[in-house]
């Protein structure tokens, strides 16, 4: 994520409609397979789960959220699990999350797309975390497109989980 060719991954990414493919039982199946076919280790599936409340959880799963922000670091990279948690969100809490993403798309010049529906007590998508810096690493980035930069100062101060590779269940 520190060189310059993340930065435009994410610049093409912000380019493009934000609706990752959608994943299946029978996708995964047919992954797994091709893993074994080509001798890979077949235990590549994502075991470890990030619970978090609506609309965030499905944001990630959706791949409007491209940063996640925790109070904590981790050495953890790798595919993960997004969980929805069951507090049902308050419609407040929707509006304000997707007028924050709603003007970090628009400062990339791209208009987000978002979820019809907020499932709650399910696994909503999985993501690959590639990174975890600091925010205040993450905000001396100058090649960031602005709407990731808003994002990264919209999710706290500790650590942000940098996630590729989205795709959702519901």
């Amino acid at each position: 994520w520190q060189s310059l060719s993340h930065c435009e991954m994410w610049q093409e990414q912000a380019r493009r409609s934000p609706e990752p493919e959608r994943i299946t039982e029978a996708t995964l199946l047919r992954e797994r397979r091709e893993r074994e076919r080509l001798g890979a280790a077949a235990s590549g599936a994502a075991t470890t789960v990030l619970s978090l409340w609506q609309p965030l959880a499905s944001f990630l799963a959706y791949g409007l959220q491209r940063v996640e922000g925790r109070g904590w670091s981790t050495e953890f990279r790798g595919p993960l699990w997004i969980h929805a948690g069951s507090k049902k969100p308050e419609q407040e809490d929707i509006d304000r999350w997707e007028s924050i993403y709603r003007e970090a798309y628009a400062l990339d010049g791209v208009e987000a797309k978002f979820p019809e529906a907020y499932p709650t007590s399910a696994l909503v998508g999985y993501v690959e975390v590639v990174d975890v810096v600091s925010a205040e690493e993450f905000s001396k980035w100058q090649a960031l497109p602005p709407g990731v930069k808003l994002e990264g100062r919209r999710h706290g101060s500790g650590s942000l989980f940098l996630v590729e590779r989205h795709k959702r269940l519901m």
